[in-house]
């Protein structure tokens, strides 16, 4: 999320639109992107001494937000995520543009742990639902968020899809795939909503273990690292948080990937494994299916969340690599099929930046 807001911010910027941040980084920001959305203008609200604050704590930080952002004062402002602090923007503006961003996949949902399991997804919390009321657009990034947000969130607003904003890695022109043994990366942050235990635990398995898993990404307290040892599992490796624009450097260093997620948006990372011509296995969430009804689908397995599903998956990627049947160019290629930056920049300008600011706009580049 921190790289699409920065990459929205600038968007917007280089358009002559007048852009302030307000970050409520309850849990955290890495250092790099807090400078970069400190030169693009925002505003960081902390919460003094721990990561995760009481429900007060949220109230009184939001409150102390709200102090210093002017609802009113903007033309437009855009939210992102499920954030308390909403509820109290949509309260207090009055003519201002209110335009929501669904990172996730239209619905609410308590992910099982410790083994994958097709989650059944519910309605948003009663009082969030009433900002949604509120709300003149929402963005979402595949088209299974536009139908949970129309049928089980019982949406009226226009509902746009649209990807996060990202610039996609360069990618090194190797073609062909490492000796045995093959390497299985996963990036991105560790958590409930990525599959991360059931991973773990299905690594544990006989037929996957001359297989390496690596986790690219922020391990909370270290909880799965912990996890890891307790099971055993030797051919299990942790790297930790990561530059993204480093990806392309920590993807050459595996075979192919996985998306075990619970839920997803638009999952950037699956165009950042094509952009490096790595081959995936994928649970069906977000845009993924999509993904998969273009060229290169030699290079992208889609499963389903049940344990079978996703085992018998990876066993079918390895199948693939050994048998020379992926295509690592046919797979950039894809990317720049499945993913146009500057046509969603274009759709995210359309969808913020109401008509009058346009001409403004407009005006403000011919002269």
């Amino acid at each position: 999320m921190e790289v699409h807001i920065c990459e929205l911010t600038l968007e917007l910027m280089k358009r002559n639109v007048k852009v302030e941040l307000a970050v409520c980084s309850a849990f955290g920001v890495a250092s790099g992107r807090r400078e970069q959305l400190q030169r693009c203008g925002a505003t960081f609200i902390d919460f003094p001494g721990h990561l995760r604050p009481s429900v007060l704590e949220r109230i009184r930080s939001t409150l102390r937000l709200l102090s210093v952002v002017n609802v009113d004062g903007f033309e437009a402002v855009v939210c992102h995520g499920v954030g308390l602090s909403h509820i109290f923007f949509a309260a207090k503006r009055r003519h201002t543009r209110l335009v929501w961003h669904d990172h996730l996949c239209g619905g609410d949902l308590a992910p099982c742990e410790d083994h994958f399991e097709a989650p059944v997804v519910r309605r948003y919390p009663w009082i969030f639902r009433k900002f949604l009321a509120l709300a003149d657009t929402v963005i979402t990034g595949s088209r299974q968020g536009v139908e949970n947000l129309q049928h089980i969130q019982l949406l009226k607003c226009p509902i746009v899809e649209l990807p996060p904003l990202s610039i996609l890695p360069t990618s090194s022109e190797r073609s062909t795939f490492r000796s045995e043994p093959l390497t299985c990366g996963v990036f991105g942050n560790l958590g409930p909503q990525k599959g991360t235990e059931s991973l773990l635990r299905l690594w544990g398995r006989p037929e996957l273990s001359s297989i390496r898993l690596v986790f690219f990404g922020k391990d909370p307290d270290s909880r799965y690292s912990r996890l890891s040892q307790k099971l055993a599992l030797a051919n299990v490796e942790f790297r930790g948080p990561y530059d993204s624009k480093e990806f392309h450097r920590h993807a050459d260093q595996v075979d192919f990937g996985i998306i075990s997620s619970v839920v997803e948006g638009y999952p950037i990372v699956a165009v950042e494994l094509l952009a490096c011509g790595i081959p995936f296995v994928t649970t069906k969430v977000g845009v993924c299916p999509e993904l998969c009804s273009g060229p290169a689908t030699s290079g992208i397995v889609l499963v389903d969340q049940t344990d079978r599903a996703v085992l018998d998956g990876i066993l079918e990627m390895v199948k693939r690599i050994r048998s020379g049947s992926v295509d690592r160019d046919a797979l950039r290629v894809r990317a720049k099929v499945a993913y146009d930056r500057s046509r969603s920049v274009e759709g995210y300008i359309r969808t913020i930046v109401p008509f009058e600011e346009k001409q403004r706009m407009q005006k403000a580049g011919s002269g």
